[in-house]
């Protein structure tokens, strides 16, 4: 990753600077807070570099993805969201899923396989373009904010690895909620 100067922020629930270590990412800090115990990167990219970031392959080492594409690596991929998708087949059978930070659509390609309709978002151009291209994938290179679908979009909405990243969480899960049908799923 090339050089990104971090910025230090209190916690997004509170607003306190009070905290203990959760996980060191070094050079990121993964800090709960003293006061209301949200897990939250204390040290961490600023927002305006964030496209920078994930413009730079930041997937692809976990993913073992390269330029080629293995029918192997997205089976696997799609095995190892296994987990998620009884989790909320637990909870919803069917209807519109929409995925905030799919990376390259794993999740949504198996979903979709299970009867849901799917879309996604994410900051990643490689990794959107991967997803249309390859796995045929609605997902739209938003970054977290006011979303372009209409109130009550979505039956269930999924965020792994994505909240605690937001600058501003509650005015993410205000949009969530926008987001939401009635008796709607937010998933994280």
């Amino acid at each position: 990753m090339r050089d990104v100067a971090p910025e230090t922020v209190p916690c997004p629930g509170c607003g306190s600077q009070d905290h203990f270590p959760w996980y060191d990412l070094s050079p990121w800090q993964l800090v709960t807070c003293a006061g209301c115990r949200v897990v939250y990167l204390r040290v961490r990219p600023r927002q305006d570099q964030l496209e920078h970031i994930y413009e730079e392959d930041y997937f692809s080492g976990h993913l073992g993805l390269s330029d080629s594409v293995d029918p192997v690596v997205i089976r696997t991929q799609a095995l190892h969201h296994r987990f998620w998708l009884e989790h909320l087949l637990s909870f919803r059978r069917e209807g519109r899923l929409l995925e905030v930070g799919c990376a390259y659509g794993f999740f949504l390609h198996l979903a979709r396989h299970y009867g849901f309709e799917v879309a996604g978002v994410e900051l990643s151009a490689k990794a959107v373009a991967f997803a249309r291209e390859v796995l045929r994938l609605p997902v739209e290179p938003v970054a977290p904010g006011r979303y372009p679908w209409p109130d009550g979009s979505f039956d269930a909405l999924l965020l792994s690895h994505v909240i605690e990243h937001l600058p501003r969480p509650r005015e993410f899960l205000a949009e969530a909620r926008r987001l939401l049908a009635p008796g709607g799923l937010l998933f994280i």
